[in-house]
């Protein structure tokens, strides 16, 4: 069987991550790029690779690309490329509305081509433990999953706090709570001394037919770094410090009498996995394997419902 080759539209900040990944998987067909600087220099960091500038400009034996692109483009290059018969994985968030992102799910499928976003905490073995300590019942039935993501980080002019943070979350939650959403409410403050209106900071909660609710603080205004989940059960919490990636599970609960049932804690330490190439894995296996991605079309739908919901 040929090996899948995988192209990358885009050779910024993450993009150059994609390339270098697929590069070392021997997996990487060309890269798409539109800057004369950038691809001047990609070309002298990969010479044996070719750099155009159009994606029907790509080498004959592509299979799918990686779009790592601006937002507002991803919608017209995932388009095109599924029009010339090439799978998809497109940077997280898929589009800028759920009515693009259906759209190209829609192409995708009529064209029986893979297409996933690039959810890349979907792969950590910390959100895999999570997942199979809720399939077992460990903490009793879930009521709420509260999502923290703040730190001292880059402001951007074009996007917000839940554009830019929540995505990674929103993301998660589809994963371990499969359904989808009734309702979803926000706030969001602007608080830095920026000329732009992009909220700084912002607080979304989103509630389900079941009653189980989900909470997301995001902001990049805030004096130091968290990155943390909270599942609270009828029976016990789930911790996740992803900074530490360490997982602790708290068997401690309120019965029915309102005594506190404290049966002590269970820790779990996972050492540093390579993410971006389990996720570059699963989008070539995918393809030669006419499979559903773990962050394919079911979790790219039900994070842009929840975006389209909150309506930031």
């Amino acid at each position: 069987m040929n090996q899948i080759k995988i192209a990358v539209v885009g050779g910024g900040n993450w993009g150059i991550n994609h390339i270098r990944t697929l590069h070392g998987m021997n997996s990487l067909s060309g890269i798409v790029e539109s800057s004369v600087e950038k691809s001047t220099q990609l070309s002298k960091d990969f010479p044996n690779i070719p750099v155009v500038q159009k994606l029907e400009e790509l080498p004959k034996n592509t299979s799918g690309i990686v779009i790592a692109t601006p937002v507002p483009t991803h919608f017209e290059i995932a388009k095109e490329a599924l029009n010339l018969s090439l799978s998809v994985l497109v940077e997280k968030p898929t589009t800028p509305s759920l009515a693009q992102t259906q759209d190209l799910i829609k192409l995708a499928e009529s064209k029986k081509l893979s297409f996933m976003t690039g959810f890349i905490l979907l792969y950590s073995p910390a959100i895999q433990k999570i997942k199979m300590l809720l399939s077992e019942n460990s903490i009793g039935k879930v009521k709420t999953f509260s999502f923290t993501r703040v730190n001292t980080g880059k402001a951007r002019s074009f996007e917000n706090a839940w554009w830019s943070l929540g995505v990674h979350d929103v993301a998660v939650l589809s994963y371990l709570h499969p359904y989808f959403p009734k309702e979803v409410s926000k706030n969001g403050q602007k608080q830095s001394l920026s000329k732009n209106d992009t909220f700084d900071e912002t607080r979304i909660t989103v509630q389900f037919e079941n009653n189980v609710q989900s909470h997301f603080l995001c902001s990049w205004n805030w004096p130091f770094k968290r990155r943390e989940l909270l599942i609270t059960g009828e029976k016990g919490y789930l911790f996740l410090d992803e900074s530490k990636a360490e997982l602790t599970f708290h068997k401690k609960y309120i019965d029915e009498k309102l005594n506190i049932k404290d049966e002590g804690t269970s820790s779990y330490n996972f050492s540093d996995a390579d993410l971006l190439k389990l996720e570059l894995t699963d989008f070539i296996d995918s393809i030669q394997n006419k499979k559903q991605a773990l962050a394919g079309v079911e979790p790219s739908l039900k994070v842009a419902e929840i975006f389209e919901k909150a309506g930031f």
